[in-house]
C-alpha cells in the first residue's frame, strides 16, 4: 500500500458458534483487535509487518495465514530524470535514492523494467503500489538501495524494449555507478510481464555485470540461454495467467545447465501474480544475498554432488547414479524428481533433504542432459502453488569399441571410447569367464599373442 492508503484485511471462518477473533502483527497480538475485519485507516511505516488472525471457541483454535503489508512511499517522492544518447533519444528513468545517502557508504542498486502499455506519463497512474515495492520503509530500513525504475518515451508505451532502448539502459547503468556510490557487487534487474525479456537480454549485454536478476510473467529473450545461464534468476508467474511463458523459459535456462528458482503461484492473474512474487519477503531476500562471481549460499539450494560436483561427467556406462541435497528456506522439501531431457525419461529420486536415484539411463556417444529437482510450497500460502529448484548434470556417455585386427602372426587390440585408465583382460574359458588383467594403465592400440589354444580378451575401467 502507498503510504496514506487504507487497507482492509477480512478472515473467513467456519465452526461451531462462538467464534472470537485475535489479530496479530508478526506475531504480537493487536489490543482490541477482535472482529472479523480490520482497518487501517492509513498506513504508515509502523503498520508494516506480517498480519494474521487467531480464531478459536471451546475446541480449540487455528491460525490464518500470514498476509503480508507494506508502507510505500509515495511516487512524488521519486526523482524523475533522463538519459541522452547521442542520437538525442531520451531514456526516461525515475529513481529512489536511499534515506539520508552518504557517499561514503556502498549501496546495492535494483534496476526495474516496466512492463507493456506503460510510458513515462502513465507509470505511476496504471502501476499499482506493489510495482514500488522495492522502496517500502522497511525494506530500506533493513537494507538501503538505490531504485531506479527504467520506462520508455511518451508514447511509446505499446512498443517492445528495442535494441536501441536496451543499450540506453546498458549505458544509464554505467551513468548511475558513476554518480552514485553503488556496491558494484550488488546489481540486481528486475522484470516482470514485457520487461521479463528486456532484463533477460540485458543480462547478456552486459556479462558479469549484475549479481541476480528476477523475472515474472514474461517470456524468453532474444540472447541464448546458455549466455546466461551463470546468472542467479528467481522466476515466477501465476497458473492462470496465460500471459508468461516462464516455464518454457526455466526450462531453457536448467537445460543450458543454469540453476534458475522457479515458483508457480496457484492463483493471481497477471497481476496479483507479478506482486505475489514481488511482495514476498523470501524472494527479495534471496535477491538481495547474492552477490557478482560468488556462488550463491542461499537458500533454496540442490547440489548434485555424486558423481562429481562438477558440470560435466564422462562415462563409458549405460547408466550413471546419482546422489546429493536439497535445502529450502521456511519451507519443507516434499519431492526430489530428475529427468534426462536427451531420452525424455524422468523419475522420483530416493529422498529429500538428502537423496539419490540408482541407474538413470543414458543414451551412448552424445551428452545427456539431466536436471534433479526438489519441490516445496509456495512460500506465499495466500496464492498457494510450489516453488522448484534445481541443478544439472551434463553426462557424456562414450561406450567402449573395441576392434581386433589380425595381420599374420599378428594381432592389435584397438579402442576408442571411454575416459580411462584402462584394463586389458584375458579369459581361456568364457563360460567359468576366469577373467585375469593382461595388461594394466593399457594405452589403445597394443600387439596380442597369438593365442592357441583360443584367449577372450576385453577392454574394462575401474
Amino acid at each position: 500500500m502507498f503510504a496514506g492508503a487504507s487497507a482492509t484485511f477480512t478472515i473467513t471462518a467456519t465452526g461451531d458458534a462462538p467464534l472470537a477473533y485475535q489479530w496479530r502483527r508478526d506475531g504480537a497480538e493487536l489490543p482490541g483487535e477482535t472482529n472479523r475485519t480490520l482497518r487501517i485507516g492509513t498506513v504508515q511505516p509502523p503498520n508494516e509487518g506480517g498480519y494474521d488472525a487467531v480464531v478459536s471457541n471451546a475446541s480449540g483454535s487455528v491460525t490464518s495465514y500470514v498476509a503480508r503489508l507494506y508502507a510505500v512511499p509515495p511516487t512524488s517522492g521519486l526523482t524523475r530524470s533522463n538519459h541522452t544518447n547521442a542520437a538525442g533519444l531520451r531514456l526516461p528513468y525515475f529513481y529512489h535514492l536511499p534515506t539520508g545517502y552518504d557517499p561514503a557508504r556502498r549501496y546495492p542498486l535494483i534496476l526495474q523494467f516496466t512492463g507493456g502499455g506503460i510510458d513515462e506519463t502513465t507509470i505511476f497512474s496504471i502501476l499499482p503500489a506493489q510495482f514500488f515495492v522495492h522502496t517500502a520503509y522497511a525494506r530500506q530500513a533493513a537494507d538501503p538501495s538505490l531504485v531506479v525504475y527504467v520506462t520508455r518515451r511518451a508514447g511509446n508505451g505499446n512498443d517492445s524494449w528495442t535494441a536501441q532502448y536496451l543499450g540506453q539502459v546498458a549505458a544509464l547503468v554505467d551513468e548511475l555507478m558513476a554518480a552514485f556510490s553503488v556496491d558494484t557487487n550488488r546489481l540486481y534487474v528486475v522484470g516482470a510481464s514485457e520487461g521479463a525479456p528486456a532484463a533477460w537480454d540485458l543480462l547478456r549485454l552486459r556479462p558479469g555485470l549484475f549479481a541476480a536478476a528476477v523475472l515474472a510473467d514474461g517470456w524468453e529473450g532474444t540472447a541464448p540461454p546458455a549466455s546466461i545461464k551463470d546468472v542467479p534468476i528467481w522466476a515466477w508467474l501465476a497458473a492462470d495467467d496465460p500471459a508468461g511463458n516462464i516455464p518454457e523459459l526455466v526450462r531453457a535456462l536448467r537445460q543450458a545447465g543454469g540453476h534458475p528458482i522457479f515458483t508457480e503461484f496457484q492463483t493471481g492473474g497477471h497481476v496479483d501474480g507479478i506482486g505475489a512474487g514481488r511482495m514476498s519477503p523470501v524472494i527479495h531476500d534471496w535477491l538481495m544475498a547474492q552477490r557478482r562471481g560468488v556462488a550463491s549460499v542461499e537458500r533454496p539450494l540442490l547440489s548434485i554432488t555424486t558423481p562429481i560436483s562438477q558440470e560435466l561427467f564422462v562415462t563409458s556406462a549405460a547408466t550413471v547414479d546419482l546422489a546429493g541435497s536439497a535445502e529450502a528456506i521456511e519451507q519443507t522439501v516434499t519431492r526430489v524428481s530428475w529427468e534426462n531431457l536427451t531420452t525424455r525419461v524422468k523419475g522420483v529420486a530416493l529422498g529429500t533433504n538428502s537423496w539419490s536415484v540408482a541407474a538413470v539411463p543414458l543414451r551412448g556417444n552424445v551428452t545427456n542432459v539431466i536436471v534433479v529437482t526438489a519441490t516445496t510450497a509456495s512460500g506465499f500460502p495466500v496464492n498457494g502453488g510450489t516453488t522448484t529448484f534445481s541443478d544439472t548434470l551434463s553426462v557424456l556417455s562414450l561406450p567402449i569399441t573395441v576392434r581386433l585386427n589380425r595381420q599374420g602372426s599378428i594381432l592389435a587390440l584397438s579402442w576408442i571410447g571411454g575416459t580411462g585408465p584402462y584394463r586389458v583382460q584375458k579369459a581361456t574359458n568364457l563360460t567359468l569367464a576366469d577373467w585375469q588383467d593382461y595388461r594394466t594403465n593399457a594405452q589403445s592400440p597394443i600387439t596380442l599373442e597369438a593365442d592357441d589354444p583360443i584367449g577372450f580378451y576385453r577392454v574394462v575401467e575401474p
